[in-house]
C-alpha cells in the first residue's frame, strides 16, 4: 500500500512507487473535505489522461482514507494521477467541472 498524502494537488509527481512486473498494490488517499457532495468519484489515470480504474465513494466513506486497489499488469513505468471529483446531482458520471484534486505519482518497475 502506498500513501498519496504527500502528493501535490496539482498532479505533479512527488510520490514514487516501485513495484515488480505484474504486482498488485493499493493507493491510499484522502478526499478533500467538502459538505456539498454526497458521492465522489476517484479515477486512476495515466499520463495521457486515460482512465485505468474508477471507484465511487459515499460522503461517509470519504471521511476516512480511501484505498484504491490497482491490478498488477495495468500499469507501466511512468507518471500517473488519481483525480477526485464530486457528484453533486448523483448523476453517476464523472464530470471534470466537479474536480476537487489531482494527486500525481510516478511508478517504477523493478525486477
Amino acid at each position: 500500500s502506498y500513501s498519496l498524502a504527500t502528493a501535490n494537488s496539482r498532479g505533479v509527481a512527488t510520490v514514487k512507487i516501485v513495484v515488480r512486473p505484474g504486482e498488485n498494490f493499493a493507493l491510499d488517499f484522502d478526499v478533500p473535505p467538502t459538505k456539498s457532495f454526497s458521492r465522489y468519484f476517484c479515477q486512476l489515470r495515466d499520463a495521457s489522461g486515460r482512465v485505468l480504474e474508477q471507484v465511487s465513494v459515499t460522503a461517509e466513506q470519504a471521511n476516512k482514507t480511501v484505498e484504491l486497489f490497482v491490478s498488477g499488469g495495468i500499469m507501466h513505468a511512468g507518471m500517473y494521477s488519481v483525480v477526485i471529483a464530486g457528484d453533486p446531482n448523483q448523476s453517476g458520471q464523472f464530470r471534470e467541472e466537479n474536480q476537487l484534486a489531482q494527486l500525481g505519482f510516478e511508478v517504477s518497475i523493478t525486477n
